[in-house]
């Protein structure tokens, strides 16, 4: 009885040390910094396009603009590289910017979309009106993030793509978009606590049946 004991102990000890050890999550931020201002007059929206990373369940996303931009609301949409498609993935509320020298940053977040790695996706940035004073990354020859588009909106899933003229060629959007992903092998977020809990209600059950034993001999 008292190897059982000794093993039982030695197999709770190791179950709780290896919720204790497990892995963190891995994350991936992508981001360009703002170095233009421009102003889009009699557009629906705003926004950029953007392509998902290895790490792809989307956290936050943010963005600078001029602080008369009051207030934004943000909508993530699959993009089929013209036009969002679907419903949207995720809409927050209206949001205040925080203001600093004359710039606004909104910064979104508890958005936690899976999104699916390679697949391009849709960030809309819009406040009901049709004027836009947007902070932007620019290169005069090369273009600040590859992976996606700055784009303005004409109307429901209707887009004009910007770095399609000549005037916002090699421009995106000042943002910054925070993504995290679950390592390979890695358990759901409840299995830890619940493969603890059974290990503690098999440790008490086993010691109360010893306690039992030891009563009836």
């Amino acid at each position: 009885m008292k190897c059982q004991h000794i093993v039982l102990v030695a197999f709770t000890s190791a179950v709780l040390a290896a919720i204790v050890a497990s892995p963190s999550f891995s994350a991936t931020t992508v981001s360009t910094s703002s170095n233009l201002t421009h102003n889009f007059f009699g557009f629906s929206s705003v926004g950029e396009t953007f392509t998902a990373p290895t790490d792809n369940i989307l956290d936050s996303f943010s963005a600078t603009f001029v602080d008369t931009q009051d207030p934004l609301t943000f909508s993530l949409f699959s993009w089929n590289g013209s036009s969002t498609t679907g419903s949207a993935l995720y809409t927050s509320g209206p949001l205040t910017g925080s203001t600093a020298g004359g710039i606004a940053t909104f910064s979104f977040t508890g958005i936690n979309a899976t999104l699916t790695t390679g697949n391009t996706y849709a960030a809309i940035l819009t406040d009901g009106s049709s004027f836009y004073y947007v902070k932007t990354a620019h290169d005069p020859s090369i273009d600040p993030y590859t992976g996606g588009q700055m784009i303005a909106g004409l109307g429901p899933g209707l887009f004009t793509i910007l770095d399609n003229q000549p005037i916002f060629k090699y421009e995106d959007m000042a943002f910054t978009a925070k993504f995290s992903g679950r390592p390979s092998g890695v358990p759901e977020p409840g299995a830890p606590l619940t493969l603890g809990v059974f290990a503690l209600g098999l440790t008490a059950i086993m010691l109360r049946a010893r306690k039992t034993n030891s009563k009836a001999a």
